[in-house]
């Protein structure tokens, strides 16, 4: 019967979103609007469908309707206003008690305001509702989306190339990023491969609740200087375990253009942390790097792009770190921060590799955590319509009392039909390690955790407006529909 009225609740959402969108599309049909709907089913098989220490293997069918649209004003090539809602209804084979519609939820929207010329500003809201299940939903693979993509929260967003028509967001990829939510730079590049499945996700078991609200502005003071700053405020509630989590990020950078191949940028980012054990601490983050970019021929035929990133500096933590609560008095911690890239593009592939460090959060373990990170994805078209790709993430981290580790790998494959329906399949493996730290953690495990997940996944796409029918373009919900161009421009790149 739960299962019945569950089902009836997803027909029904999904008939009042369509409802409401072409209802609001109606009255904007002249300045540009779009509405997509995309609707994913994936069966999917995890030996540890919650992520514990006592494993538990079940069966999901998973169905996960997304609603997106775009706002184009007609004097600008490109949308000023996007959003997306994305949930998904989860039928467990043999944990029906499990059963559920609503439980995941994702809402993201961004505006984008271009004052002048010369000075604009962006606005973001993302908000996300994770359930009790830790599944891998095929998100990535089936274009789904997901809030975490750079800052504090454990999910670098691992970055890939748009121009591969790449394999959407690759699920189950993610490393540590600063505490400067969404004004660090780890959130680079187009995005064609970002984290699905985070960290926090690993860790934060049960429900929980996250919302980044973030403001940001950029200023053309010269044709090659720039200043860019803003403000993002990122909330964690974690309504099982209990407990809530909250920093408050100002950025102030600068960007110089030194030649046509290298991006010089100088950031300051000091950030307020109200950890999960309920101390506070302020962290002042500096960071002075730059983008590099080669080219060079191999052979006779490939002529691969080769781009190198990188930039260092120092966090200051003030305030009294984990291990240091009887000391009577509040510490300075000064540590070095490193963000290094390579990435090398061929025409049909291409592969990326890094390391971060920095002060982040320990994703509710514990207080800040002095983090390292290493990663590295690799996507490649193997014929004009079959996708591979494959990546890992593995992160050390250090609060200070409490040290564990962190393994995420995904490897998948994907094939469009059409240009609105496709077909694939992937695999992933993810693993914490508590190490000793976890005798007197009530949050870790005691002993390694991890768990296997493959799944097969088929999906569509459909236009709502103002084309009825299956989507004519394939990948980004407003690439292929005249509000975006189609070689997946930024806005405002803050690197070449």
């Amino acid at each position: 019967m739960s299962s019945r009225k569950n089902l009836e609740r997803f027909l029904l959402l999904l008939a009042l979103c369509e409802l409401m969108l072409s209802t609001f599309a109606v009255n904007e049909t002249e300045a540009g609007f779009l509405g997509r709907l995309s609707l994913s089913t994936a069966e999917e098989y995890s030996d540890n469908i919650l992520f514990s220490e006592k494993k538990e293997g079940d069966f999901v069918t998973i169905v996960t309707p997304t609603l997106s649209f775009a706002y184009k004003p007609p004097w600008q090539a490109f949308p000023s206003l996007t959003a997306s809602l994305s949930t998904s209804a989860e039928f467990f084979a043999q944990h029906s008690d499990l059963n559920n519609f609503g439980d995941n939820v994702r809402a993201n929207i961004n505006y984008f305001y271009p004052y002048s010329p010369r000075l604009d500003f962006t606005l973001t809201d993302n908000l996300e509702r994770q359930g009790q299940s830790r599944l891998d939903n095929s998100g990535g693979f089936t274009g789904g989306s997901n809030i975490r993509g750079g800052g504090l929260r454990g999910g670098s967003g691992l970055s890939g190339i748009g121009g591969l028509s790449g394999l959407g967001d690759l699920g189950g990829i993610g490393v540590s990023g600063s505490t400067s939510c969404r004004g660090s730079d780890v959130s680079r590049g187009s995005g064609s491969i970002s984290s699905s499945l985070s960290q926090e996700d690993l860790l934060a078991s049960g429900e929980l609740l996250e919302n980044q609200f973030s403001v940001n502005g950029n200023f053309r003071y010269t044709p090659k200087l720039t200043f860019r700053g803003g403000y993002c405020w990122d909330y964690t509630a974690f309504i099982d375990e209990g407990g809530q989590e909250t920093v408050h990020s100002l950025n102030i950078e600068a960007n110089y253009p030194w030649s046509p191949q290298t991006q010089l940028h100088a950031r300051y980012t000091p950030s307020l942390i109200r950890s999960r054990d309920g101390h506070y601490n302020l962290v002042h983050d500096f960071d002075l790097g730059g983008n590099f970019l080669g080219m060079r021929e191999i052979h006779f035929t490939l002529t691969p792009t080769l781009t190198v990133y990188a930039s260092t500096g120092i966090s200051v933590l003030t305030g009294t770190r984990s291990g240091n609560s009887n000391s009577g008095s509040d510490k300075i911690h000064l540590e070095n921060k490193l963000d290094a890239n390579i990435t090398k593009i061929w025409e049909t592939a291409s592969f990326t590799a890094g390391v971060q460090r920095g002060i982040t959060s320990s994703l509710g373990v514990s207080g800040p955590s002095y983090t390292t990170s290493f990663f590295g994805y690799f996507t490649v078209n193997l014929t004009p319509r079959l996708i591979g790709g494959a990546g890992a993430g593995y992160s050390l981290y250090d609060t200070g009392d409490t040290k564990f580790k962190t393994l995420q790998t995904v490897i998948g494959l994907r094939y469009p039909l059409t240009n609105a329906i496709s077909i694939g399949l992937g695999y992933s493996y993810n693993q914490v390690n508590p190490g000793s730290g976890a005798a007197n953690n009530a949050v870790l495990a005691q002993g390694k955790t991890d768990s296997n997940t493959a799944f097969v996944f088929f999906s569509m796409m459909f236009d709502i407006w103002p084309n009825v029918g299956l989507a004519r373009g394939l990948g980004s919900p407003l690439a292929g529909a005249g509000l975006v161009p189609s070689s997946s421009r930024s806005v405002h790149p803050r690197t070449p």
